[in-house]
Parts: C-alpha cells; sequence; structure tokens
C-alpha cells in the first residue's frame, strides 16, 4: 500500500467496533489515502496488528472518557503541526455505529464527520 505524499491532509478516523466491519471499511480508507489523506486511524486492541500491512498508524483506543479527550489532543496537535489548515476543515471521520464512539470526541477538538450512509436504491 502507497504512503501519503508529505503534503497529505491529516485525518484522524475512529474505526468501528467488530473486526469484519474494520476489514469492510477498508475500501473506503483506501479511497482518503488516494484523495489526499494521511490517515491517523484510532480502534479496538486488535486493530495495530490487523491493519499492520497498511502502514498506516494505528493507535489503541483510550480505556476511558478522560483518557480518550487527551488522545484525540494529542492527535490533534499532532496534526496541527503538520497541517495549519487542520482546523479549519473536516478532519475526523467516525465509523462506528455503536454510541460509545461519540460522546468525548467533539470535546478533544476534532471537526468529526459521520460516515453517511448511502441512498436507497433508485434515489
Amino acid at each position: 500500500m502507497s504512503h501519503p505524499s508529505p503534503q497529505a491532509k491529516p485525518l484522524i478516523v475512529r474505526l468501528r467496533n467488530w473486526v469484519g466491519d474494520v476489514v469492510l471499511s477498508l475500501p473506503a480508507l483506501q479511497h482518503l489515502q488516494t484523495q489526499g489523506y494521511a490517515l491517523r486511524l484510532i480502534g479496538k486492541r486488535w486493530a495495530p496488528e490487523l491493519l499492520r500491512a497498511t502502514g498506516w498508524p494505528v493507535e489503541v483506543l483510550a480505556d476511558n472518557g478522560h483518557a480518550r479527550q487527551e488522545q484525540l489532543q494529542q492527535q490533534r496537535l499532532y496534526a496541527r503541526g503538520i497541517d495549519p489548515g487542520f482546523e479549519r476543515r473536516v478532519n475526523m471521520l467516525l465509523f462506528p455505529y455503536s454510541f460509545s464512539a461519540g460522546p468525548g470526541l467533539s470535546q478533544g477538538g476534532p471537526q468529526p464527520a459521520a460516515q453517511a450512509q448511502p441512498a436507497p436504491a433508485g434515489q
């Protein structure tokens, strides 16, 4: 898998909570990378090993709310150091369907966008 260019825009991605769902997210993640995003993935404890071959940085999701806020703050500081425009654009993508993925994410500073659901056929 190719690595993003030095000008790539950092994008924090909160992965889904289940192995199969993360695997099904791979085409979307690959597409984001080809569109110029430097992916910064956050997921369950098994995610770094599952995605090791991709070359993407994968951080294990912190255990509690306060630690998760600190984790996002560190991701945000890192991304701002690479991309001065990080705060002025959508800079986080939320894949999970579980409620636990949402609380605290906006408190860390990122501007999240949730995964869009496809429109029903014929619309």
